[in-house]
């Protein structure tokens, strides 16, 4: 029964903070009010968090948040004589936070094993795309796509889940699952999440190269011999699109390599530079309210259609919160990492998809902010990575079990006591 509890309250921290199964301007507003409420009941229960022991790493990101909090709340209410003149810039802050109330939730109610995360994922697709019938709407283009980048993002979570699954126990339907979710991911056109997912590809072959994954074999003949098939079979297809959008299309991913000559590549790097410049005059707490109050200090005609809400994750903590912000954030994902790396010998298949999604986001947040929901999983990274059971030895669990007794003429013989039994 504890355990159910524990599902239900960690589905609400991993999945209620995003409308996954809405579209268009109702998932905006579902969101962002699904945010604020994280935001009302999660800023308060920090403060209870700090009764808790935390590892010492998270103890210093609990306490930078408990204070960056009270200080925000003090100066606005010495600046604007307001308790919260902008809840959003404080939610905003705290939201790295999730992930130390989804390590809590964790430990005290046991969390969802990732099989049960992928299932779920397919289900709000299911209802997203299927059941609603966005999909059917989609036609290769940027302008059609029917799904944001941070829901595309999940998809890594079933990738690396069937890809590992396909290096361990060598199964060719496990090998078509992963080629069939990368080819859906590359499919959304969003450049950023194939860069990401493709990262996390190659983190799990390096920890299979470095003997991370108990029993791993990349069968390279097997795998490549499978692609190359695949693309024969969907070469009928490829050729009954019209040449110019497949061209387009592409075009469209080759934008990864040369960003800054791409339109929506170079927009960002310019939007980077421009930021760079108001960054530099306030480096370690950033803008803040005033900030906020500035509104999109970008905004001019180049710029109208695309709207000048700032993309990067690293630029906009650098600009409203400064080093200070920046640092809280990547504090709690990089100890995770490392506590995931360097404790476990061997990793499971939970630690293996949870270490490459955390990480390959990493990427994904040169060009987006993380979707509030990925801090729910880099604190059930930290649940695996301090309290669930490790990976079993492969060796040591292949050893017969030693018998430190021998028989002497018929009867077994002690070798200790010297004594017949």
């Amino acid at each position: 029964m504890k355990q159910k509890i524990g599902y239900v309250l960690f589905f609400i921290i991993l999945f209620a903070t995003e409308a996954m199964c809405y579209g268009g301007d109702v998932e905006s507003v579902i969101a962002y009010q699904m945010n604020n409420i994280v935001a009302v009941f999660g800023i308060p229960f920090l403060f209870i968090l700090a009764l808790y022991r935390f590892p010492t790493i998270y103890n210093f990101v609990l306490y930078g948040l408990i204070i960056g909090t009270v200080g925000l709340i003090l100066e606005s209410l010495y600046t604007y004589n307001q308790i919260l003149y902008s809840p959003f810039v404080v939610k905003r802050f705290f939201f790295c936070g999730v992930a130390l109330i989804a390590y809590f939730i964790a430990v005290k109610f046991s969390p969802f094993p990732i099989k049960t995360v992928v299932w779920l994922i397919f289900l709000f697709y299911f209802i997203n795309q299927i059941a609603l019938g966005k999909i059917f709407t989609y036609r290769l283009t940027p302008d059609t796509r029917t799904q944001e980048a941070s829901e595309a993002l999940y998809m890594i979570i079933p990738f690396t889940y069937y890809f590992v699954q396909y290096i361990t126990k060598y199964k060719w339907t496990d090998l078509l699952k992963a080629i069939a979710v990368f080819t859906y991911t590359v499919l959304l056109m969003h450049r950023s999440v194939i860069a990401s997912i493709s990262f996390s590809a190659l983190l799990i072959i390096g920890f299979s190269a470095m003997g991370k994954i108990p029993n791993s074999r990349l069968q390279i003949r097997r795998s490549l011999g499978t692609i190359l098939l695949l693309i024969f079979l969907g070469a009928p297809i490829i050729t009954a699109i019209s040449p110019t959008r497949v061209q387009a299309f592409f075009e469209n991913i080759g934008g990864i390599l040369t960003p800054t000559e791409d339109e929506t590549g170079s927009w960002r790097y310019e939007q980077t530079l421009y930021y760079w410049k108001k960054i530099a005059e306030r480096p370690v707490f950033g803008w803040r309210y005033e900030g906020y109050e500035e509104g999109e200090i970008m905004e001019n005609d180049g710029f109208s259609e695309k709207g000048t809400v700032i993309h990067s994750q690293y630029v906009d903590l650098l600009y409203n919160y400064g080093l200070f912000g920046l640092i809280l954030s990547l504090t709690i994902i990089a100890a995770t990492l490392w506590a995931l790396y360097k404790r476990h010998r061997y990793l499971t298949i939970d630690q293996l998809v949870l270490f490459s999604y955390i990480a390959g986001a990493l990427v994904f947040g040169i060009s987006y902010q993380f979707p509030l929901c990925y801090w729910s999983f880099v604190g059930l990274g930290m649940y695996h990575a301090f309290v669930a059971a490790p990976a079993p030895d492969p060796f040591v669990a292949t050893l017969p079990q030693m018998d430190f007794t021998y028989s002497q003429f018929g009867q077994p013989y002690d070798q200790h006591s010297h004594t017949r039994i």
